[in-house]
């Protein structure tokens, strides 16, 4: 389970965790350092652990996170993925919508 920090992005893999940190990078003063970083990247072990029953949920409720990102592979089946999330947040957030909107989403509770 990701550490208590009030801003998270929760990927599936140390592989997708050096390439944001490395993007980031580019494009923005990033510091050193995991502790210092305006944002804590946490790889989950895959795509099963994030979707598992309760993961998200729990954190979501955790009183130190204020934002979560969630970034998975959507290669094969993007709306099917994205149908998952959902069914994992919708509860939390009940305005998500049925479908990934082209730029992106952004929901709020």
């Amino acid at each position: 389970m990701p550490v208590s920090k009030p801003n998270q992005l929760i990927v599936e893999g140390t592989d997708d965790l050096f390439a944001v940190v490395g993007l980031m990078e580019h494009h923005v003063n990033w510091p050193d350092g995991k502790d210092n970083a305006p944002v804590y990247i946490e790889p989950a072990g895959g795509a099963e652990e994030i979707l598992k029953d309760g993961f998200l949920s729990t954190l979501i409720k955790s009183p130190p996170v204020r934002t979560i990102g969630v970034m998975l592979d959507a290669d094969e089946n993007s709306a099917g993925r994205f149908q998952e999330v959902r069914n994992r947040c919708v509860a939390e957030f009940p305005t998500m919508p049925n479908t990934m909107p082209a730029g992106g989403l952004i929901v709020q509770n």
